[in-house]
Formats: C-alpha cells, sequence, structure tokens
C-alpha cells in the first residue's frame, strides 16, 4: 500500500513538472484571479475602495509574468529533480514578488498603514505553490491526453489504412517479384540467344537454368519476404475543452480531501497568525468543514445520478454545487471581517470563482487521467490489430513467393531445360534447325505467368507426419494439438504455410545446431484471432552471440507475438501467427499439464 501511494506521488510530481509547467494557460488563469483580488489582500481596509489598488493590482501582476517567464528560461533547461526543485521555488517565488510588490506598492500610496510582512510571505508562497501546482498538474494531464488521443488517431488512421491495402499490397508485392524475375530471366535470354551454333545456344539455356533460374528460386524459397508496412502521418489534435469537462464531471467531480488539503494550504499562513493561541487554526479547520461536508454529500449521493445524464446537465450540476461550497465560506469569511454591501457581494463572487477555479482544477486532473487510461487501453488494442495485420500481409507474401519459387524451379527451369535437350537431340540427329529466339522467350515467359497448377500445402496432420518420418531415429517428434487448432489452421492457407515451415525449421536447427533427441509442439487458438505455438526441443541452448537465422527471421516478420522464454534445458519458441478469429476455450487439463512440464 505504501508501495503503491508513493508510486503515485511520484507520478504526480512527474506530472507537475512535465512539459506544460511553464506554459501561460498554468500562470494566467490564477494570476489574473489573485490580481483581482488584490482589493481584498489586507483586511484593514476591505470597506474601503480607492483606484490606487487598481494601480497595485496592475503593478504585481506585470512583475509576476515577468518572474514567471523570465526565471522560466533557465529552468527549461534543468532535468530530474532539479526541475522539480526549480519549477516548485518558481511558482512560489512568482506569488511572493507579486506580493511584496503590491504590500510596498500599497503602503507607498497610503492605501494601508502598515503590514504584516511574515503572514503576507508566508501566505503567498503556499498560494503559490497551491495555485500554479494544481494548474500544472491539470494542465499536463490534459496535455498529455491531448498527445494520447493524437496517438491514437494516427494509429487508427494507419491500422484503417494497413487493413485496407493488405490484399492491394500483397498482390502489388508478388507482381513486383514478378516482374524482377521476368526481367532477370528475360535478360538473361536476350544475351543466351544470341549464340552463333546450336551447341553454344544449348550450353546457354542450361546454364540459365543453373546460374539464374534456380538462384533466384532459391531465393524466393529461403528468404522471406517482408511488407514495411504505411508511414504513419502525425495527427494534431486542439485542446477539447467540453472533451476534458464531460471526463471531469463523470469521473469524479467532488474531491472533498483534496479540496481541504488545497483550501488548508492556501489558508494556512493567515491562519497561524491572524490569531493567538492557535485560534487562527481552529478557525480554518471549521471553515474548511463546511465544503468539506457539502462535497462528501455530493460525492455519495449525485456522483452516481449524474453520470446519467447529459454533458451540459452535469457541467451546471457540478458548478451549482461548487458554488454553494465556495460561497458559503465566503460569506462567512466576509461577514467575520466586516464587510458591507456592495463590497461584500463583490468579495463573495470573487472567492466563489477562484475557489471553483481550483475545484475545476482538482476534478480535471482525475477525470483526464481515466480518460489517458481508457485511451491507453485502446492504443492497446489498436496496436494489436495492427500488429495482425502486418504479420498477415507478410504470410501472405510468403506464400506468393514459396509458390513462384515453385513455378520457377519446376515449370520455367522444365522449359529452359526440355527445349535445350530438344535442340541438342534435333542437332545431334542431324534435322534442319530452326532457332527462333522469340518462340522460346514466349515459352519461357509463358511457363512464369501461367503454372500448370498451383501447389498444394499439405493439412498440419500431414506437415508433422512426413516431420516424425524425416527424423525417425534420430530426432522424437510429439505434439499436443486438439480439434479446434487443426481445423482452424488447415482452413487457412497462409497459416497452414508459415506453420508448416516454421516447424520445418525448427526441426532441423535442433537437431543441427542444439543435438536434441526430443521435440514438442503446443499449439492452441486464442481470442485475439491468433494461433499460439509453442515449439521445443532438449537441445543445446541457443548462444546469445548467435546471428538469427531464416527461421527467426521468418518468425519476426509473420508473427505479433515472439519470444524465447529462458529454461535451463533445451530451447523453446513461443510465437503468436495470426490465424482465423474466434473465441479461444477455456484453459484445458492438456494445457495446464504442458505449462507445468515447461515450468520444470
Amino acid at each position: 500500500m505504501i508501495a503503491q501511494t508513493w508510486g503515485a506521488v511520484r507520478a504526480d510530481v512527474r506530472r507537475l513538472v512535465g512539459k506544460y509547467a511553464l506554459h501561460p494557460i498554468v500562470l494566467l488563469p490564477g494570476l489574473v484571479l489573485l490580481s483581482l483580488g488584490t482589493a481584498f489582500a489586507d483586511t484593514q481596509n476591505l470597506n474601503r475602495y480607492n483606484e490606487g489598488w487598481v494601480i497595485v493590482a496592475l503593478q504585481g501582476f506585470v512583475v509576476a509574468c515577468a518572474v514567471f517567464f523570465v526565471l522560466g528560461v533557465p529552468v527549461r533547461l534543468a532535468t530530474g529533480v532539479w526541475r522539480t526543485v526549480e519549477i516548485l521555488i518558481l511558482y512560489a517565488t512568482t506569488e511572493l514578488v507579486r506580493t511584496l510588490v503590491v504590500e510596498s506598492a500599497a503602503l507607498e500610496r497610503g492605501l494601508i498603514q502598515t503590514t504584516d510582512w511574515t503572514t503576507q510571505s508566508i501566505t503567498a508562497l503556499s498560494t503559490g505553490l497551491t495555485i500554479y501546482g494544481v494548474a500544472s498538474l491539470a494542465v499536463n494531464n490534459a496535455g498529455e491526453f491531448r498527445s494520447t488521443v493524437a496517438d491514437l488517431k494516427m494509429r487508427t488512421a494507419l491500422l484503417q489504412t494497413t487493413l485496407a491495402r493488405t490484399e492491394l499490397d500483397a498482390n502489388v508485392a508478388r507482381r513486383e517479384i514478378l516482374r524482377s524475375a521476368k526481367a532477370t530471366i528475360r535478360a538473361a535470354l536476350k544475351k543466351t540467344l544470341a549464340k552463333d551454333s546450336t551447341e553454344e545456344t544449348v550450353r546457354a539455356l542450361l546454364d540459365v537454368s543453373d546460374d539464374v533460374v534456380r538462384p533466384l528460386s532459391r531465393q524466393l524459397m529461403y528468404r522471406p519476404g517482408t511488407f514495411a508496412g504505411i508511414q504513419p502521418t502525425p495527427v494534431r489534435t486542439r485542446f477539447q475543452f467540453w472533451e476534458v469537462v464531460d471526463l471531469a464531471s463523470s469521473t469524479k467531480p467532488f474531491r472533498p480531501g483534496a479540496t481541504v488539503l488545497v483550501g488548508g494550504m492556501l489558508s494556512l499562513g493567515a491562519a497561524a497568525t491572524a490569531a493567538p493561541y492557535g485560534l487562527g487554526i481552529l478557525a480554518l479547520v471549521a471553515l474548511l468543514a463546511i465544503p468539506f461536508s457539502i462535497l462528501w454529500f455530493a460525492d455519495r449521493f449525485l456522483t452516481n445520478r449524474l453520470r446519467a445524464r447529459g454533458r451540459m446537465f452535469r457541467f451546471f450540476a457540478v458548478c451549482a454545487v461548487y458554488i454553494v461550497a465556495c460561497g458559503s465560506d465566503a460569506v462567512i469569511v466576509g461577514f467575520v471581517n466586516g464587510l458591507a454591501q456592495p463590497l461584500l457581494t463583490t468579495f463573495v463572487c470573487y472567492a466563489t470563482v477562484m475557489g471553483m477555479l481550483i475545484l475545476w482544477y482538482l476534478a480535471t486532473m482525475i477525470g483526464v487521467r481515466r480518460g489517458y487510461d481508457e485511451v491507453i487501453e485502446q492504443i492497446t488494442e489498436v496496436n494489436r490489430r495492427l500488429e495482425w495485420a502486418v504479420a498477415r500481409v507478410n504470410a501472405r507474401l510468403w506464400t506468393d513467393q514459396k509458390e513462384l519459387s515453385r513455378i520457377l524451379h519446376n515449370e520455367v527451369q522444365g522449359v529452359l531445360v526440355a527445349t535445350a535437350f530438344k535442340l541438342q537431340r534435333d542437332w545431334e540427329l542431324g534435322k534442319a534447325l530452326d532457332v527462333d529466339p522469340d518462340v522460346i522467350r514466349a515459352t519461357v515467359l509463358d511457363a512464369l505467368e501461367s503454372p500448370s497448377a498451383p501447389s498444394a500445402t499439405p493439412v498440419l496432420q500431414k506437415t508433422l507426419a512426413d516431420e516424425v518420418e524425416r527424423w525417425h531415429g534420430v530426432l522424437a517428434i510429439s505434439w499436443d494439438i486438439d480439434d479446434a487448432s487443426f481445423a482452424c489452421v488447415n482452413a487457412d492457407r497462409d497459416a497452414r504455410r508459415v506453420i508448416g515451415d516454421l516447424i520445418s525449421e525448427f526441426m532441423t536447427n535442433a537437431v543441427k545446431h542444439g543435438r536434441a533427441h526430443n521435440a514438442t509442439v503446443w499449439m492452441r487458438p486464442t481470442s485475439r484471432g491468433t494461433m499460439d505455438l509453442s515449439l521445443y526441443n532438449d537441445g543445446a541452448p541457443m548462444p546469445k552471440d548467435r546471428v538469427p537465422g531464416l527461421g527467426v527471421e521468418l518468425a519476426y516478420s509473420i508473427s505479433v507475438s515472439l519470444r524465447l522464454p529462458p529454461r535451463s534445458k533445451g530451447v523453446e519458441l513461443r510465437i503468436e501467427i495470426p490465424c482465423e478469429e474466434f473465441e479461444a476455450p477455456a484453459p484445458s487439463s492438456s494445457r495446464v499439464a504442458h505449462d507445468r512440464r515447461r515450468i520444470s
């Protein structure tokens, strides 16, 4: 509990000295109201009004602005603890200097006869820290919320664009690969078919097959293509006043504890020095009890009811409660100090507005924090869907590359080799040769464009059975895959392809690099539209300095999550691959048993 509270305090301090701590919006609302209240700064003259106070208030306002902005320049360069300390000193100093200017000018003009410098200084220091500190917290929370909303909008737009272009970009990438392959083969054929003799032409055709088509096929087979994604476009959002009011009035608009704390800090200096034997403190406690009680009852009986009402109704209802809470104390203070009309009404209005400003600051802090948490949750979901979409595109590119690799390896090479050997046969039989380069070129490129039949990716059960047979006597392979997982993968061509290739690559590395004797495959669907796959072998652990190979590169490009859980023995690859979306079943006993085996 203590650690949690301390963490919350540190988070609030970081927000207090955040990006907007020296922004004019932190200074001006409070400073304007404090300057307007300068006429009530000294209780000796509350019933006298003199236009000289306007000049004094203006002088204090100008000097306070100068102190805040001039001394704030070096503060902007500070970081860490020093920035925190300097900002708090600046807040306190700004109001202290304003108060000293006001009091000195009032004495000089004869507006007051004496002043209690100790009381005025202590009150000014606590007022500056409180007013500007609370304002900074509220403004920084709102600014952080605004930038987070902008980030969410940018990511949402990026997600929508990515999802819209998934199929398009996969097709574009496939066409680009096909175009590049055709250009490479066409250039090789142009050089090859320019040979003078049939023997040279035959040899050149075979060279194109071995030196051009086969390497290109292997490159596509063993090098996963990666969809780079779409570059995000920054989104700027304006500060939405009513959006912040909506959050503040629907979360926890009445905060009696925080109100008492802030009110106590604002009044402590005057209360401690205004009356002997602690009578001022007792009077302060009595005054703070009034708004505390009003806000406590409002929080207890109104907050939940207000949440069901519209934004405008909540705003005026909350303002009404604030007026009652702050106005009650203002009326009492005015009567105690002997204020008469019309000065009493003016003072009550001023004190009520100042109190409402502080209470809205307090409500805004916790309301915006709730909104921030909600936006972070939305961003997390958007990121998850964005990663899913990008991984899906990469899986599609991988499948298409494998298909094109098969076409190059089987059909294009077949046409080249068959053409070469037919020419050689006719030449050896002494037949008349009519080598038409255009016909040969068209035949080869037609094979690249129009494959005889697409390759069939075996179902996952067949892939696993083939792996067991391939590694029989060398690596014992077992699996824990339920029917739902088999059905999901087998119905998804891209997932079936990449999972089969990952399993094959993992088993090869298990024997080749880890000298493993046993390997397991575990798989379950999730509610996030992914297949949770765990590959484990009991071989030597992966060295930390090992350069990632094809398997890891492929796994990263087609997954939304990949990790290598630490194990005392063997290697485990844990990966989530996009698949058909459906609700995941409850954890089964086999899953529990599997997790226990992984922990051991």
